[in-house]
């Protein structure tokens, strides 16, 4: 034993005692980069450090022993030319010129991915804030939308100005929070070492190590916990977190010989040579034991139980992990469900269910691993997860919807240049495939945290997420100085003991991870699962249900349906176009659940409203064209959560009736178009419209003026057409968005000097008398200047007071002669109606006939020459420039 205990002496034996204590100035090496330490992190170093060097030596080598320390002495002189001051300080870790902290050493190869994933995370996070200020332009700008319907073809919610900024201020300030977690892991790490930069080291020498250090009851720390349920831990922390002072008292539970409580006197008459080194130092069994235990065991204070929870390495943190886990699992489980009740694609929702089983599965993993990931691996592929949930869980839904979207751009720009603003065909919201444009409505909407469940949910996620990124980052700093500490005092004879495990899960606890964890993974899988099959089975007799929430409606077979789309849009003979299919039975059927929120019913027979529709308190979009509707029943009113209606029927069957106060009860309706409504004699009020923004009358014959417009503050759009009896607009001091005005076909306000500032127009084509018709009188009220000046800023040359084709929509109606004579269902056909020259079309939704008007024509040709649209047959085109391929 004299070698070794030699080889320890000339490590760590001091000076001799008579030697003079050296200055400061010799004892600091000269080094570059070297980094001292104050006082308190010098005794918080020799406090968790080993023993005093003299502690290291055999217990059989005795303090007389002359001959040994000489030898150690003279060995020490030999081996080593620095001062002991300045060995000290680098055995300590106070002398840290070689310790290796780079960014690879502390995070290892799991370092850049993570912060890869911040820094996403954070433009993710700016990216959605954009999406809280503009969300109309940003839309628009993702989907190449920006020229279809004036610019407004999503109709998003406008949201207040408030939320917007707080949504906005909040995204911004997480975003700089995983910018900031960058910084913290690549240049600002040493921050998560607790200790000063003093202008000097303080040299202790050998002589009054042992005298300064602490007693060793203080620095004593239990080599093992007890196992304590959750309930014993929850005892023990609530009280501490309401009194803080308790930190220093003792618990009631003891190290049962894991550190004797000596008097000062014994521990001042103790040999150096008996001093207990690491080797002798063995583990002890603890044991839960009242107060008044006996004084020689060691009590475990508060502070001690604490640390061990909270720590990412201590021994009760996996029951930290679980109360951190549970509620964000809670939160994306409710998502999940949300996806499922909103009918994400199945491929989506099936993504999502499988990360969140994974979630449970790695969370029992981490709740029930008995050892201890120091380097928190594991851990750290958990927390990515979060990111995903927490950040890009919605963008992966909007790429999915953009890759599904179809829809032909060029068909659309063609029909706007060569059709103009009034007409129907130039809306491509009426053609586009209305499963899709949901599709990317429901992700885009789950972006936008204009309200407060979703911004709280938000805020939970990142929170969660920021707050343990953070101590994970910290923990690991901190442990990788603790690790190079400890290889700085390193010596041969020292035993580095076990290493703390946590507790072999009891029973008990391991039927609470299973119960919490994997019995929920799994039971959100299955659940995923039986929604999504169960409801396919309930309405697969249903396929125009083309959007579906799924629910688990065993044993219920009715199916919640919540997109209802049943559309003929070319009907190729007279006979089918004006009598069509009944699709009330279906639609009442469908209605039973009150799960709809878009109804769209084309070239079908809907002769009113089935009462079932009643129960569709979150119908959204409401779309009848051509479907023998007469009347809306008083109850629509009650239908408070529309957004969108378009009504328009035929010569034949067409709105009759409106009940009044309709529109008052629909807070959020953006688009309103009634057409064809010739004996319509009065619009319901407009009152309470904030967030209309298009309004447009096809037919109104019977309409001799318009309810006010005081409260259409958000109307941006405004076409009328063929407003024969309508002699005035109401004032238009409230429409200050006002961007796109029409004015076509014949009207009174055309003639009777209203807009043209009191000079009546008689000569004018749209005012030449008509039969069955009176004389236009003249206005002596003419429109105010102002309403003028938006009215020509808004209206396009020919958009105002325009007659686009000499005859009125009643005389070119389609007629069997039209339809089925002139074309036989062929599209594009050339055709013939007396002397003129038409083309075989279905303009409006109609059957195809032959349509007179110039402007059709001219659309196909551009279609044909940029080659968009339906490819063109030169059999039956060739008239119109298709030429054989």
């Amino acid at each position: 034993m004299q070698p070794e205990a030699a080889t320890v002496s000339s490590r760590f034996q001091s000076l001799h005692r008579d030697a003079a204590p050296m200055t400061l100035r010799a004892a600091l090496p000269v080094a570059t980069g070297a980094r001292y330490r104050s006082d308190s992190a010098l005794h918080i170093a020799r406090r968790e450090s080993l023993p005093s060097p003299h502690a290291l030596a055999e217990p059989e080598q005795r303090p007389d022993d002359h001959s040994v320390s000489s030898r150690s002495s003279s060995g020490r002189r030999r081996r080593s030319s620095l001062p002991i001051s300045t060995l000290r300080l680098r055995r300590t870790g106070l002398f840290d010129a070689t310790h290796r902290d780079g960014f690879w050493d502390i995070f290892g190869a799991l370092g850049v991915p993570v912060v890869a994933f911040f820094l996403c995370s954070a433009l993710a996070l700016l990216n959605q804030a954009v999406i809280q200020l503009a969300p109309t332009p940003y839309a628009n700008a993702l989907m190449n939308t920006t020229e279809l319907d004036h610019g407004d073809f999503w109709l998003f919610e406008n949201s207040r100005p408030g939320s917007v900024v707080l949504a906005t201020l909040v995204l911004v300030f997480f975003a700089s929070t995983y910018v900031a977690l960058v910084g913290f892991m690549l240049c600002w790490r040493h921050r998560a070492i607790k200790r000063k930069r003093p202008s000097h080291a303080v040299v202790v020498s050998a002589d009054n190590a042992a005298a300064s250090a602490p007693p060793r009851k203080h620095r004593l720390r239990p080599e093992k916990f007890p196992e304590l349920s959750s309930f014993q831990l929850l005892k023990i922390l609530l009280p501490m977190l309401l009194h803080p002072q308790l930190a220093d008292k003792p618990t009631g539970i003891v190290d049962e010989g894991g550190g004797h409580a000596e008097s000062e006197a014994t521990q001042s008459n103790r040999e150096p040579g008996n001093t207990e080194t690491p080797a002798t130092i063995e583990p002890r069994r603890s044991k839960l034991r009242l107060r008044g235990v006996a004084p020689e065991r060691r009590a475990i204070l508060y502070r001690d139980i604490y640390r061990q929870f909270f720590s990412p390495d201590g021994v009760y943190h996996a029951y930290y992990d679980a109360l951190y886990d549970v509620p964000k699992l809670v939160l994306q489980s409710i998502a999940l469900l949300t996806y499922l009740r909103k009918g994400f694609p199945i491929p989506l929702t099936a993504f999502y269910a499988l990360l969140l089983t994974v979630n449970y599965a790695i969370s029992f993993f981490r709740f029930q691993r008995k050892t201890v990931d120091h380097q928190l691996r594991v851990t750290r592929l958990f927390y990515l997860f979060d990111l995903f949930f927490a950040v890009f869980a919605p963008m992966i839904v909007i790429a999915y919807a953009r890759l599904d979207f179809k829809l032909d751009r060029g068909e659309f720009r063609t029909k706007q240049e060569a059709l103009g603003d009034s007409n129907a065909d130039g809306y491509a919201r009426l053609f586009v495939d209305l499963r899709q444009m949901s599709e990317f409505r429901l992700g885009f909407s789950s972006l936008q945290l204009t309200s407060a469940t979703p911004l709280l949910t938000k805020v939970a996620l990142l929170l969660l997420s920021v707050f343990k990124w953070r101590a994970i980052i910290a923990h690991l700093v901190q442990s990788h100085y603790r690790a190079q500490r400890e290889l700085a005092w390193k010596a041969p004879q020292r035993s580095t003991g076990p290493r703390h495990t946590r507790h072999a899960s009891s029973r008990r606890h391991l039927f609470a991870g299973v119960a919490i964890f994997l019995l929920l993974g799994v039971g959100v899988s299955v659940y995923t699962a039986g929604a999504i099959a169960t409801s396919l089975a309930h309405c697969r007799a249903h396929p125009r249900c083309v959007v579906i929430s799924y629910h688990w409606t065993f044993p219920e077979e009715m199916c919640p349906c919540l997109a209802y789309i049943n559309r003929v849009e070319a009907p190729k003979s007279y006979d089918d176009w004006i009598q069509p299919e009944d699709v009330t039975a279906e639609l009442q059927e469908l209605a039973q659940m009150g799960e709809l929120n878009v109804v769209e019913v084309v070239n079908l027979a809907l002769p009113t409203l089935p009462d079932q529709l009643r129960r569709c308190k979150k119908l959204q979009q409401l779309i009848l064209i051509h479907t023998q509707t007469t009347a809306l029943p008083p109850w629509t009113r009650e239908l408070k959560a529309l957004q969108y209606i378009h009504i328009e029927g035929d010569f034949t069957n067409y709105l009759r009736e409106i009940p009044p106060a309709t529109f008052v009860h629909m807070p959020s309706l953006r688009y309103l178009f009634l057409g064809i409504i010739p004996t319509l004699d009065e619009l319901p009020s407009l009152d309470g419209l904030h967030h209309l923004r298009n309004l447009a009358l096809v037919a109104p014959h019977a309409l001799t003026e318009l309810p006010g417009f005081d409260d259409l503050t958000a109307l941006e759009t405004l076409t009328l057409v063929e407003p024969l009896r309508l002699t005035h607009l109401p004032s238009l001091s409230s429409a200050t968005r006002l961007k796109y005005f029409s004015l076509t076909s014949r009207s009174e306000m055309c003639c009777n000097g209203f807009l043209s500032t009191g000079v009546c127009r008689f000569d004018a084509q749209q005012c030449s008398p008509r039969e069955n018709t009176s004389s236009v009188p003249c206005r002596k009220d003419p429109i105010a200047s102002e309403d003028l000046a938006r009215l020509q800023r808004a209206a396009s040359p020919f958009a105002l007071c325009s007659m686009h084709s000499g005859s009125d929509l009643a005389s070119s109606w389609p007629t069997r002669a039209t339809s089925d004579d002139a074309c036989g269902g062929v599209l594009f056909r050339q055709c013939r109606v007396g002397s003129q020259v038409g083309m075989c079309y279905n303009s409006r939704f109609q059957v195809i006939h032959c349509e007179l008007a110039r402007e059709y024509i001219e659309m196909r040709k551009l279609q044909i020459e940029r080659r968009v649209g339906v490819p063109c047959d030169p059999q039956e085109e060739a008239w119109l420039g298709c030429q054989k391929p």
